[in-house]
């Protein structure tokens, strides 16, 4: 971690449990972004500052950018399978995501797919999965527009759930995220023949 960066990109803690570690070894990282101070801009009544919208979302991109600036460096990474994983305010950011590292793909956890934290920063050849609910109180008064969003992309898919009230589909869906990143990642085979070209 840089002095200063706000946030640490750790390994995973070895004494803990449950399905959330199951998540995070499967992606290998967990970056903790709660760990620098941050303008409180979402409330228990599911409202929104929208106001510290860009201040939020700058603060996000340099979590992103500088989490993957180091985890790209890293030798056991296989640069050509990072996954940006968010959830709710960090899925819109990482929807957003437009920066240096080549990714393979994204998964959008009830989330906002809007302007408000990133827009749009996909490339056609990257893999995207979108999960949200129908009735997430989070989104109530503000549209998430991740089904515009992942329809605008070749390559995205997404579970909706129409009538539940969750801000995180994770907790069920788990095997079937786990299932997409075992599908859409890039062989090494395929990896090795692309050096080559």
């Amino acid at each position: 971690m840089a002095p200063g960066s706000g946030f640490s990109v750790r390994p995973i803690p070895s004494r803990a449990r449950g399905r959330n570690v199951e998540q995070a070894q499967a992606t290998g990282t967990v970056v903790d972004s709660f760990a620098r101070a941050r303008p409180q801009y979402c409330f228990a009544n599911q409202t929104v500052d929208v106001a510290l919208a860009p201040q939020v979302a700058a603060m996000r991109r340099a979590e992103i950018n500088h989490a993957l600036k180091h985890i790209a460096a890293l030798t056991w990474v296989d640069p050509a399978n990072i996954f940006l994983i968010g959830h709710s305010q960090g899925a819109g950011t990482v929807a957003g995501y437009a920066g240096p590292v080549k990714i393979r793909g994204r998964v959008l956890i009830n989330g906002s797919c809007n302007e408000m934290l990133g827009g749009d920063g996909m490339s056609d050849d990257e893999v995207l999965l979108s999960l949200y609910s129908g009735r997430d109180p989070w989104f109530a008064r503000y549209s998430t527009r991740c089904r515009e969003y992942v329809l605008a992309h070749p390559e995205g898919r997404s579970i909706y759930e129409a009538r539940s009230t969750s801000h995180n589909l994770m907790v069920g869906h788990w095997p079937t995220v786990r299932r997409f990143f075992e599908e859409t990642r890039i062989p090494q085979t395929t990896k090795n023949n692309l050096k080559n070209t």
